[in-house]
């Protein structure tokens, strides 16, 4: 994981604060399948660590913004 994803979670983060929700899940789905992908190459405590904050932001979006509780348990 490097810049360019901190700096792509960082923009689903700031979408999620501004309320374009479809635009966060999005972008927070795309990095998911990027940790999903990841190669032995990376830290696996690097990776695990993503994965975290990716799928609690990813609950957040789908409970508080685009109201699908479901799926929010799901990333939960």
């Amino acid at each position: 994981m490097d810049a360019d994803f901190e700096q792509h979670y960082q923009a689903a983060e700031r979408a999620y604060g501004l309320g374009e929700y479809a635009e966060a899940h999005s972008i927070a789905s795309a990095l998911w399948g990027q940790l999903e992908s990841a190669s032995k190459d990376h830290d696996p405590s690097l990776v695990l660590g993503w994965r975290a904050v990716v799928s609690l932001l990813l609950g957040h979006i789908q409970l508080h913004g685009l109201q699908q509780p479901e799926q929010a348990a799901v990333a939960y």
